[in-house]
């Protein structure tokens, strides 16, 4: 995966969702009232659980799991966007110290990553991370 600078207009790929790895289950109701007072509404807000991590992005993003969360000290902190304007995201993003909550790894749906399953979307972000902190080792 490579980063890609997005303009103001135009909404990520996917259905309007948040979903979140790696924190406990307060950050539902956390995340989805921080939107809210953002005025960014009509987007699900879901968190990982124990169906998830072999489902594809594209379905964890549109359906409810009633399944028990992973507990969060089991993952890696992780907020994926999907769905909303590019504005939107970057409202939220220099907002989200608002939130009180330490900061993940956020990113965003693509048209390719919709394909991953989770597992595979975090082992990607986790080298992701990786490779740039040792990137920034050598500046």
């Amino acid at each position: 995966m490579s980063f890609k600078k997005i303009d103001d207009t135009g909404v990520l790929p996917g259905p309007r969702a948040l979903f979140i790895c790696g924190f406990p289950e307060k950050t539902e109701t956390i995340m989805a009232e921080f939107l809210k007072d953002n005025g960014i509404e009509d987007i699900a807000v879901g968190l990982c659980r124990e169906d998830s991590l072999l489902e594809k992005i594209s379905t964890v993003l549109s359906k409810k799991s009633d399944y028990p969360l992973i507990p969060s000290e089991k993952l890696p902190p992780v907020m994926l966007w999907s769905g909303i304007e590019h504005k939107e995201l970057d409202q939220s993003l220099g907002n989200f110290k608002d939130t009180g909550l330490k900061r993940p790894i956020f990113a965003t749906s693509t048209e390719h990553n919709l394909d991953f399953t989770v597992k595979e979307l975090l082992q990607h972000l986790i080298s992701e991370q990786k490779s740039m902190k040792e990137a920034m080792k050598k500046d």
